[in-house]
């Protein structure tokens, strides 16, 4: 406020409009602060790149939570459900037979139900063995999955807010 009074000229606000015919500063119309040695800083407009590094922050933080909360017990417990102990058992009748392209329980066709699951399933059991941990991890994967999309298509319709 004194430097007005000292007769320096008044700063325009930020986003103010230019009367017609005048051109616009070499500072881009932005004040300066003589006090001492101190700069007067704008705050910094967001970037793409500081939007996109904020975006694969959260979508990393939502990772891995979802693993935090999903892979660590899977193995704890038996498999107790039908569809559980069925799904898993095609799975591993696969490895058995080395026949992956028809479902089979009880090494009988089981057509209810699409092969990409069993599919899942059963090089999820390549890599961790046969057990309950392995018959678990597709689901688990795809819960993880589950939260990423869902974060993006709110995101996406409303606001990052909302994603979460």
């Amino acid at each position: 406020m004194l430097e007005h009074i000292a007769g320096r000229p008044r700063p325009k606000a930020i986003g103010a409009v230019r009367q017609r015919g005048e051109q616009p500063s070499p500072e881009g119309d932005r004040p300066e602060c003589s006090e001492g040695n101190a700069q007067f800083q704008y705050p910094r407009k967001p970037t793409i790149v500081n939007l996109k590094n904020k975006e694969l922050f959260i979508q990393l933080l939502i990772l891995t939570a979802g693993i935090f909360f999903f892979i660590p017990f899977l193995g704890a417990a038996h498999l107790f459900d039908w569809d559980e102990i069925n799904f898993a058992e095609a799975a591993r009748e696969m490895l058995v037979t080395h026949n992956f392209l028809q479902v089979q329980i009880n090494f009988q066709p089981f057509w209810e139900k699409p092969p990409l699951f069993f599919w899942l399933q059963a090089a999820s059991m390549t890599v961790f063995g046969v057990n309950e941990f392995a018959a678990r991890f597709v689901n688990a994967l795809c819960g993880i999955v589950t939260l990423l999309v869902v974060y993006r298509i709110g995101r996406s319709v409303f606001d990052r807010r909302f994603g979460l």
